[in-house]
């Protein structure tokens, strides 16, 4: 019997088991209101990465047309916005933000590229006028917050997901404000374990990944008992975020695998 192993597993699962005051669920996500609890509901998901849009010169986005911010990619569809200045009104806490005019008539949306799949993320946001709408994974168009209020929003998904899309469903306008991003990585996710055969005769065990970066290098680790030291079987850089390892020398009786993001030559 072939048995994937990886120490993720129990991490991510002891991380659903409480539910805070300061947070609802929506499918299978975990929605935050408050920074602080999101916070610590991340805290043993990995590092998070916060945006300010500080680093950047003010500027305009083209619609229709996408955007690469630092490791961010933005596009807009019928819409104008950009990286606006903290000395305006609309500034959340006077400094530089991320700003997009958002419609449901005519439809004017924008979206969100991470620079590698996520389980969770989590904005300061303000709109003026209408409500922004959000989706992403599980979660389709869920609005944030009420009409012309500022504040802060997180979640936190039982798998991962690599863009949002922003939107506004009504027929007036909204101005969207979006500052001190974070994002959470996800880790890599295992998806299914395949033993192929030849007349009968074990030839080939399959390994299936998913929520993997493009730009690492992953290797497949083997073990027979857990006892000894675990070898290299298999070893690539995905294309997209699923991608099928291979050994194909597998031991007749058992073996245990885990996967492991490489860097450089080693």
């Amino acid at each position: 019997m072939f048995a994937p192993t990886y120490s993720s597993l129990a991490r991510f699962s002891s991380l659903f088991a409480f539910v805070s005051s300061s947070q609802l669920l929506f499918g299978g996500t975990r929605v935050f209101t408050d920074r602080e609890s999101w916070n610590e509901a991340v805290s043993d998901l990995g590092t998070v990465t916060l945006e300010d849009f500080n680093d950047f010169d003010t500027q305009g986005f083209a619609s229709d047309t996408p955007t690469e911010l630092g490791d961010l990619l933005f596009e807009f569809v019928n819409t104008s916005g950009g990286i606006r200045s903290g000395s305006r009104a609309s500034a959340i806490d006077g400094t530089q933000f991320f700003g997009v005019r958002l419609d449901g008539n005519p439809i004017m949306t924008a979206r969100m590229e991470f620079p590698f799949p996520v389980l969770a993320w989590g904005m300061d946001y303000r709109h003026t006028g209408d409500q922004t709408h959000v989706t992403f994974g599980d979660v389709t168009e869920m609005p944030i917050g009420r009409h012309n209020t500022t504040g802060f929003i997180g979640f936190i998904s039982d798998s991962s997901f690599e863009e949002v899309q922003f939107t506004d469903p009504f027929i007036s306008f909204n101005d969207f404000v979006m500052d001190n991003l974070v994002f959470v990585e996800a880790f890599p996710v295992f998806e299914k374990i395949e033993p192929i055969k030849d007349e009968g005769v074990l030839t080939e065990v399959q390994v299936t990944y998913g929520s993997l970066r493009s730009d690492v290098t992953y290797q497949l680790m083997r073990s027979t008992d857990l006892e000894e030291e675990f070898v290299e079987v298999d070893r690539g850089i995905p294309a997209e975020s699923s991608r099928v390892f291979s050994d194909f020398d597998p031991p007749r009786e058992r073996a245990f695998y885990r996967l492991e993001a490489i860097t450089g030559d080693s």
